[in-house]
Formats: structure tokens, sequence, C-alpha cells
């Protein structure tokens, strides 16, 4: 169904269903500028096909305008929603992670589970700076974490 078609389809769904209700409804009009504006009424549903049927599936008794249309389109079912791949790592930046681990891990960096903020606040604790008892509790209790319980 393309995009410049499928009103046509949809009229001709819509004809068969309402016969001289349908053909009335139009009398006197050109029909290609009520196509024109059914097309502009409908143009966020020219690739949902789900949508359209849901209308056509759930037609009101009185012959619809483009607007009572486009209502139908909108309460039929939405696609679901599928996110894109996660994009591949190149070589190139695996290698640049790796580095940055290793300097991040090495001498004055966080610790190899990054708890050296907490020895850096025990340490300034102890040195007499001030350190609320919040953040002294939650740095003594990530000093008290082994490896062995920390995910990984």
């Amino acid at each position: 169904m393309t995009h410049e078609d499928f009103v046509v389809q949809i009229h001709s769904a819509l004809a068969v269903r309402y016969g001289r209700r349908w053909l009335a409804m139009w009398a006197g009009l050109d029909m290609e500028l009520v196509r024109a504006d059914w097309r502009r009424q409908l143009r966020d549903y020219a690739h949902s096909p789900s949508s359209v049927m849901h209308a056509l599936d759930n037609l009101p008794d009185q012959v619809p305008t483009a607007n009572d249309f486009r209502h139908l389109c909108a309460a039929g079912p939405r696609p679901a929603y599928q996110p894109l791949p996660a994009p591949a790592t190149s070589a190139q930046g695996k290698a640049a992670m790796r580095d940055l681990l290793d300097r991040l891990r090495g001498q004055g960096g966080i610790g190899v589970r990054g708890r050296g903020w907490a020895e850096a606040v025990m340490t300034r604790s102890a040195r007499g700076e001030q350190v609320s008892p919040t953040v002294r509790a939650m740095a003594a209790g990530a000093r008290r974490v082994t490896d062995s319980e920390v995910p990984r």
C-alpha cells in the first residue's frame, strides 16, 4: 500500500460498506480534492496498515469523515517498541577502555573495585577534616565489602 493509493483503497472499502450514503456525502465535490484532504488527515497512518485495518474493522453506523476515520486509526494498536541493537565496539574502542581502566586501577587510581573514594574519606576524617557522619558511615561500609561480595 503506497502513500498515494492507500486513501483510494480506504474509499473503495467505505463505498462498499456505506453504498449510496458514501456517494451522497461527496455529491458535487471533486473526489480528487476529497482524497487529498483524506491523505492529509491520514498522513501519519500511510505506513501503518494495522491502524487502518483497525479503523475499517470498527466503522460506525454513520459515514465517517476524514477526521472521524483518523480518530478510529488513532484508537488502533500501536506497534511494539523495538529498540535499536547496541552498537558494536571497535577493537580500537575496546583498547581505549582497557587503557582507561588500567590507569584508574593503577597508582593513585580509584581502586580495583572503586573503593578508593572510601579510603580518601576515611583518611580525611582521620586527619581531623570535617566529614559528615553519613559520608563517614558510607565510607566505612564500603571498606568492609570484600571482593567476593562485589558483583562483577
